[in-house]
């Protein structure tokens, strides 16, 4: 599992911040998520959030 291949379906995969990419990767392959139209959106939530989640 490449997270740079899991990371590119998406029209806004490169912005995924460095320190999330494997995470983010991680949970898109275990279907933890889905994205929004082809997007992941990863400016949504500022980033204190995105942290808890992840």
């Amino acid at each position: 599992m490449d997270p740079e291949d899991i990371l590119s379906a998406f029209a806004d995969g490169e912005m995924v911040q460095l320190w999330a990419k494997e995470k983010v990767a991680t949970a898109i392959h275990n279907g933890l998520v889905l994205g929004f139209n082809g997007e992941l959106r990863p400016l949504l939530l500022p980033s204190p959030e995105r942290k808890q989640l992840l």
